[in-house]
């Protein structure tokens, strides 16, 4: 190599510092398990995207996220990393079998294996759920779609995994879960979440909604799991959020959007209204 020739990209790529008291950082490296590649840098996809490539066993799967640290497991039995999300200080990963792999021959069938574990701020893994645990039983293959913790609580939806066929009231529930102890705090009846779910001003809100069936919107109250608001909204849903002013703004399929604005929020009766104007 001479001196004009540019330098090789290292396989080895430097780390944030570590925390007081945790010793030294280990280096991110490339790192290939079964069917899942992650580079130390990986090629970031859009906000929310996490893996490319299909969910099935032994196709070639790539980590498009932000970089997965060391301590960081691939796998946790058959199950594979499909995501990862800082919890102040803490690490959350989440993992879900590959349909046609062990545990999971058939993925719209069978509930498959789908763990939640958490990280310490120096990589020590804190605690570990695998979320069937507390599904209902059944027939029906389940799954969850969405998650939350909120540094106590582990919040889960319980969603049919196929989404073409009317759940039929059987899927839904929302449940929350003390995953230092694994107890179970409670459990709200079906048909209430299956879409985003997130915590705003003391609040959980969640969306239910399944092709075909018209989607509602709940306020859940974390403490207990009681439903303070069901309402109606516009089908077509796939995002939402709230808004800097404090509006939820939820998105339909295409270019169309519709705004509603949360009132009340710090009251038992919150209210949801469509703002004048906004299209479906």
């Amino acid at each position: 190599m001479t001196a004009e020739d540019p330098k090789p990209t290292p396989l080895v790529v430097a780390v944030a510092p570590p925390a007081d008291g945790c010793g030294a950082a280990a280096p991110l490296v490339d790192r290939q398990e079964h069917d899942l590649t992650v580079p130390a840098r990986p090629q970031r996809a859009e906000p929310g995207t996490f893996v490319s490539g299909s969910l099935q066993a032994d196709d070639a799967r790539t980590w498009v996220g932000p970089p997965v640290p060391p301590f960081v497991p691939l796998y946790v039995g058959a199950a594979e990393l499909a995501e990862i999300r800082p919890a102040g200080d803490a690490l959350l990963a989440h993992y879900q079998t590959p349909g046609g792999g062990l545990g999971c021959e058939n993925p719209f069938k069978q509930t498959c294996p789908q763990v939640i574990r958490a990280f310490d701020r120096c990589g020590a893994p804190t605690w570990s759920v695998d979320v069937r645990d507390f599904f209902a039983k059944g027939t029906v293959a389940r799954r969850t779609a969405h998650w939350l913790y909120d540094g106590n609580t582990l919040y889960f939806d319980e969603s049919c995994v196929d989404a073409s066929t009317k759940p039929k009231g059987k899927c839904g529930s929302l449940i929350a879960m003390d995953p230092s102890t694994g107890k179970l705090i409670w459990r709200t009846a079906a048909m209430t979440s299956s879409g985003p779910l997130l915590m705003h001003d003391g609040w959980l809100v969640a969306v239910y909604h399944y092709l075909g069936q018209q989607p509602f919107v709940h306020l859940v109250r974390p403490a207990d799991g009681k439903i303070a608001l069901r309402q109606k909204i516009e089908g077509g849903l796939y995002d939402f959020g709230v808004q800097p002013d404090g509006h939820l703004q939820l998105t339909a399929f295409g270019e169309n959007h519709t705004h509603y604005v949360m009132a009340d929020w710090h009251t038992d009766a919150p209210k949801l209204t469509r703002v004048p104007g906004t299209k479906d």
